[in-house]
């Protein structure tokens, strides 16, 4: 990027700033200064039907604004009106299967921040506030722990139970907690059996026969498997290291 081009650009970008680190962008040029810039765009719909000329030129606009932005704050009547879908669940996934909008993060704040929508829109404006100044490469949920950490009272904190990592493995995998329970032994079910294991044994005092029991009545033998598996392949394999981690702030964020 010339000088010119840097002049321009920090120029735009002053007129748009409000706050420090948080911008207001409203139209399509905007959006696009603040892509250039790097910046972390988060986006409400805020779907006021009578302001518009027309609910199709609403739902443009509404799908302009998800395939642009990092953080996407939506309503459940504003998915099942944007998607044609009345399950909720159903609408989440339609968004997600067609933009590239991070979830890990939105669902470490939706488990920790429960009180009220203007403590769930300071903690989403603190998290890009750190992002950009701090100068942190990745968006992820170890940025969110971290700046979250002061808003997740102590008696928020829950005590972690096998129980509660088998959930959590099982929303994080996207695998019923029946099928880690049944015998079904594909590769995406079965390291997610384990790694309920692994982090039964990191994360609670419960013993192998407990877990085994957990998981549907398979032998203390499986188990010890299963965790000794995953102990190994976390020392080599980044990926499921840096998996292992966001489980783990999944279940426990502080």
């Amino acid at each position: 990027m010339s000088t010119a081009e840097q002049y321009e650009l920090n120029k735009n970008l002053a007129q748009m700033l409000k706050g420090g680190v948080i911008m207001d962008v409203t139209t399509p040029e905007q959006a696009h200064i603040a892509e250039e810039a790097g910046a972390v765009i988060s986006f409400d719909p805020n779907l006021r039907p009578p302001l518009w000329e027309s609910l199709d030129e609403a739902r443009e606009q509404v799908l302009y604004g998800l395939g642009h932005c990092q953080i996407l704050k939506i309503s459940d009547n504003e998915i099942q009106w944007l998607t044609g879908e009345e399950d909720y669940t159903a609408g989440v996934n339609w968004i997600l299967e067609r933009y590239q909008i991070p979830d890990e993060v939105i669902q470490y704040i939706a488990m920790n921040i429960k009180t009220n929508i203007r403590e769930l829109e300071g903690s989403l404006n603190k998290l890009i506030a750190l992002y950009r100044i701090g100068g942190r490469k990745n968006f992820d949920v170890s940025l969110a722990a971290e700046a979250l950490k002061d808003m997740i009272a102590p008696d928020d904190s829950h005590k972690v139970t096998p129980e509660l990592v088998l959930d959590v493995v099982s929303d994080h995998f996207n695998v019923s907690v029946s099928e880690l329970k049944g015998s079904r032994r594909n590769a995406r079910t079965a390291g997610a059996r384990q790694i309920v294991m692994y982090l039964c044994r990191q994360m609670t005092d419960a013993s192998l026969q407990s877990i085994g029991d957990l998981l549907g009545g398979r032998d203390h033998s499986t188990v010890n498997h299963g965790v000794d598996k995953i102990a190994r392949d976390v020392e080599k394999d980044e990926t499921l290291r840096n998996t292992i981690e966001i489980i783990q702030k999944k279940i426990s964020p502080l």
